[in-house]
């Protein structure tokens, strides 16, 4: 049977809500410095003559190549050490390669200083939520995590808001002769402020208390630290139904939200006349708004629902919100306004949100505690090669291949948008056809 832990060795509710304070800040920075390339997409192909299809696969595949490849050796870390340390040193990591983008000369090398950060940022999510897991009971636990998943959308939002500010910034400063580095373009500056401002903290999330590991299975295979990757391996084989249906239906949700945060802001620019700023500010207030309140309330409604004993709560809202978001993602773009646009975006962002809380926390309750972190990484394994290299390479290619035509970008963000929309709900949909995972022999 799984061990159920007396209150008394939950951390304090003000030692742990520190702790999900000071990691959605992190989360919000790592999306920052993720995002901030949406608004540098003229200047970078002015400067290396890029295409989309280019464009695309800095800001997508370059970052989820090794996020992707780094994320299970990582979390299997995480699973067995300390993850506020492990947090501390991605973030020192990812920031400095942030910093290195400013710096680079051509496109290989500002490929692969994105490749740097995916790599610091794959400490993030995975050791974070399975360090949130272990600070608050199962029936309070989707809130914080949807707090955290709030700081997905707050980067978004903020990388756009803060990211025009930057650009105009660097605008004003582009003339400065730099010690060492002579003069840099716009574009690079707005790199090295973002990559130089996100290293205090990788300072701070070293006071946040490490909790004690909670729930741990009474046989050895879910409690073992040293286990072996095959006998972790083997549950999420076991039981792949379950998590297939889980994880591909909300990565393709992910597909249709990265491709359409990377590519709206250039759609308004190409479409509407804006300024990158512009284009920047008015998004990026839409997006942290609908965001933050979108997974806030999934995390709410989630804990709700589980208090009220609802069965399959978490999935039966992942289906919900998938299908809600079909009618705003496909008219989002079609919009002759951009006020228009921004409206039915927001509810694009509002329901994609709402799922992230649900999604870790029915993964966590399928899994064992020493797999989580583990069971988080494959999941953003197949967000991030999936979700994040497909979603804006996806609508680059119909732009350019399907359409020939940089003004027809408003079609490809729909069609890519509703397409993965409905598969993932779709998935999601059978999901609640499976059976529950098992965790361990002793607990059947």
């Amino acid at each position: 049977m799984l061990t159920k832990p007396s209150p008394e060795t939950w951390p304090s509710a003000v030692a742990a809500w520190y702790a999900v304070l000071l990691l959605t800040l992190a989360n919000v920075v790592a999306l920052i410095d993720r995002q901030i390339l949406t608004l540098l997409v003229e200047p970078l192909r002015s400067d290396f003559g890029l295409t989309d299809t280019g464009i695309s696969l800095l800001h997508g595949f370059a970052f989820a190549l090794f996020y992707s490849i780094m994320a299970l050796p990582i979390a299997r870390l995480a699973d067995n050490q300390s993850r506020r340390r492990l947090i501390s040193i991605g973030i020192a990591a990812w920031s400095i390669m942030t910093a290195l983008c400013g710096l680079t000369k051509t496109f290989g090398q500002l490929f692969l200083a994105r490749v740097g950060v995916g790599i610091g940022e794959a400490t993030l999510v995975p050791a974070a939520n399975s360090l949130i897991g272990d600070s608050f009971p199962p029936e309070r636990r989707s809130l914080p995590l949807g707090v955290f998943a709030a700081g997905i959308s707050a980067g978004m939002g903020l990388g756009l808001l803060v990211g025009a500010v930057a650009v105009q910034f660097a605008d004003g400063i582009s003339h400065i002769s730099w010690p060492l580095v002579g003069v840099l373009k716009p574009w690079q500056i707005v790199f090295l402020i973002l990559g130089i401002a996100g290293l205090p903290l990788a300072v701070l999330v070293m006071t946040i208390l490490e909790p004690v590991r909670q729930e741990l299975g009474a046989d050895s295979a879910t409690s073992n630290p040293n286990q072996s990757l095959r006998e972790s391996l083997s549950h999420l084989a076991n039981n792949w139904r379950t998590y297939g249906t889980l994880f591909g239906g909300y990565t393709c949700f992910v597909v249709a939200a990265n491709g359409v945060a990377t590519w709206t802001p250039t759609f308004y620019i190409r479409s509407f006349d804006l300024t990158a700023p512009e284009a920047g500010m008015r998004m990026g207030l839409v997006v942290l708004l609908g965001g933050i309140m979108g997974a806030l309330s999934g995390g709410a409604v989630a804990d709700w629902l589980k208090r009220r004993k609802t069965p399959r709560s978490q999935l039966k809202i992942l289906v919900s919100c998938g299908f809600a978001m079909l009618i705003p993602a496909a008219l989002a773009p079609m919009m002759s306004t951009v006020t228009g646009s921004l409206a039915f975006l927001f509810f694009t962002f509002f329901f994609g949100a709402m799922t992230v809380a649900p999604t870790i926390s029915a993964l966590q309750e399928a899994t064992p505690n020493r797999l989580r972190a583990q069971a988080t990484a494959i999941l953003y394994l197949m967000v991030n090669l999936v979700g994040v290299g497909i979603g804006p390479f996806a609508i680059a290619v119909v732009t350019d291949y399907v359409f020939h035509d940089d003004l027809a970008l408003r079609y490809s963000l729909s069609v890519v948008a509703v397409t993965f929309t409905v598969i993932g709900a779709t998935l999601l949909a059978l999901a609640l056809k499976q059976p529950h995972a098992r965790k361990a022999r002793s607990s059947e």
